[in-house]
């Protein structure tokens, strides 16, 4: 998981506009294509411990101060499952990953991903509702976790009962590539499984 660096949102997020990417947050995509980075948190003037001097305190800046919030973010995610499902039912990696993508806030100036904000703005309140709403689904569950085996592909009916879009994702953990020897934009995809998502209509 990349996380990329915004200026802080005083008084909360509004609107993709108002979400201004760090001029040292590091831009993708990745030499074959993937969409880096994958999620933006607040990564400006922080305050955050010192090592200038002893119980020290300093603001802060970088994608070094962004990521923690986003780690920070997802281990309550975690902690929310487990109390739910309790620790027997761990989530899987690649859903949390999917999790925290499919609930981000849209950033940038076009909707859906891209290569400054990834899917955008980490939002752990709306995450965590969601966990909420599929553990109190049970059997029509919004959050599903399936193992496909190569060629295999898999089935969801879905009805849409309100007058939002319809957004889906899919997220999966993919074994180690063998990365390229060391040349400028090598071309080699670094995937080893490459999954497609298709929403049909009646």
């Amino acid at each position: 998981l990349t996380v990329g660096s915004v200026a802080d949102l005083v008084g909360g997020y509004v609107n993709p506009a108002g979400v201004v990417v760090s001029s040292f947050s590091g831009f993708g995509p990745t030499d074959d294509g993937r969409i880096k980075p994958d999620l933006t948190a607040n990564g400006e003037l922080l305050t955050s411990s010192s090592n200038v001097v002893n119980n020290g305190y300093a603001a802060l800046s970088g994608t070094s101060m962004a990521t923690p919030s986003v780690a920070g973010s997802l281990n309550l995610l975690v902690e929310r499952h487990n109390q739910l499902y309790g620790t027997n039912r761990a989530m899987l990696a690649s859903t949390l990953k999917g999790l925290a993508i499919h609930t981000a806030d849209e950033t940038g100036s076009f909707p859906g991903p891209d290569y400054r904000y990834g899917w955008g703005l980490m939002n752990t309140r709306t995450a965590a509702l969601l966990i909420d709403s599929n553990y109190q689904s049970q059997a029509l569950a919004n959050i599903k976790e399936v193992i496909l085996n190569n060629g295999d592909f898999i089935e969801f009916p879905v009805v849409a009962t309100n007058t939002r879009p319809l957004k889906v994702t899919i997220c999966w953990t993919d074994p180690p590539g063998t990365p390229p020897l060391a040349a400028v934009d090598p071309t080699n995809r670094m995937l080893v499984n490459d999954l497609d998502l298709r929403v049909i209509r009646g």
